[in-house]
């Protein structure tokens, strides 16, 4: 049984993949394909010398940033076309506990014998709260934007989100529920990190939409699995720690905090906002007239606390992204460089 994990690092974060690289080669792993997606020079000496000290790390390397589809489907077709059994994918900064693997293909032996066919494995990401409300509310929907939002927006929200920026407190708390979470749920999509595929199932799978570029290209990816049979599972047992929290996630909100004002820079919020738009379009609308009451008070909204906040660079993104996102506009824009 051949096990192949396929990672994705970009920019300066040798010191990230490094520290996930230096777990995978303590776990059963026959090879680790690494696609280097345009690092910085410094950053892409260090991982070529890494690699060069271990037989089992296997190098791709592209010139500049191609997004995270093209080298999440670089990766696998390369594990594929290494006669792979199993493809775990994992983000560079996804830290795998020292059991992870180990109960992905337990689980994976256990759904084999059953002649379960069809099905992918998800490990538990201890630190993203939509695998806990995955568990918590049990619904394969759940691990999803709420249906009819626009850009992550439902007005039914409303008021939950509101208390929680005026007890200033963490909005998102989990601590406690890990005990009561003991058994595999089911979920319709699932993102590359943690993503175990049997390669029986990977051949079957179609392969990452390049034009998403950034954000929402794993779960078109493993939504298009579960719409067309497949089962996708969240194993509790297999954990994995983010060293770095994305940044829509932070400590504590503000009342004046948006993601898509705080964001780090004019690329990520736009290809970010644009992407979710696009996604839940496809997706998760059923109801036209919730999903044009969400689209006009979050204009209201983002515009008003754009104006207080003076952002009116970010603001003109925003609606880029509204009117792309809406229109099905993907691929790479030249206004907007990828890191």
């Amino acid at each position: 049984m051949k096990v192949c994990c396929v990672i994705v690092t970009y920019s300066n974060r040798f010191s990230l993949v490094s520290r996930v690289l230096d777990v995978l080669l303590h776990q059963p792993v026959d090879k680790v394909i690494i696609v280097d997606n345009g690092s910085k020079e410094k950053s892409a000496n260090a991982l070529r010398d890494y690699c060069a000290q271990h037989q089992r790390l296997e190098l791709v390397r592209f010139s500049v940033n191609a997004g995270s589809a093209v080298a999440f489907k670089t990766g696998i077709k390369e594990a594929i076309n290494a006669g792979s059994d199993f493809i775990w994918l994992l983000d560079d900064d996804n830290l795998p506990a020292p059991n992870a693997l180990e109960e992905l293909i337990k689980l994976c032996n256990q759904k084999a014998s059953a002649q379960d066919f069809d099905f992918c494995l998800s490990s538990f990401r201890k630190d993203r709260y939509d695998f806990y409300e995955s568990f918590v509310k049990n619904g394969p929907y759940s691990i999803l934007p709420p249906k009819n939002n626009f850009m992550g927006f439902h007005i039914k929200d409303i008021s939950r989100k509101i208390l929680n920026r005026v007890r200033r407190s963490k909005s998102k708390k989990t601590g406690g529920l890990q005990k009561i979470i003991n058994t595999p749920v089911k979920i319709i999509a699932a993102p590359y990190g943690g993503l175990f595929i049997p390669a029986t199932t990977a051949h079957k799978m179609k392969l990452p939409d390049v034009d998403y570029t950034l954000y929402m290209d794993d779960f078109d990816f493993t939504i298009d699995f579960s719409l067309k049979g497949g089962d996708i599972w969240v194993v509790p047992s297999s954990n994995i720690s983010d060293i770095e929290l994305s940044y829509y996630l932070p400590e504590r909100k503000s009342l004046l905090y948006h993601s898509a004002i705080d964001g780090k820079n004019e690329s990520l919020v736009y290809y970010s906002f644009r992407n979710i738009i696009w996604f839940s379009k496809r997706y998760l609308l059923d109801t036209p007239v919730i999903y044009y009451i969400n689209k006009i008070l979050f204009i209201i909204y983002i515009s008003a606390l754009a104006t207080i906040r003076w952002k009116f660079k970010r603001l003109m993104t925003l609606y880029r992204a509204m009117h792309h996102g809406e229109r099905g506009y993907l691929g790479v824009k030249e206004e907007y460089p990828l890191p």
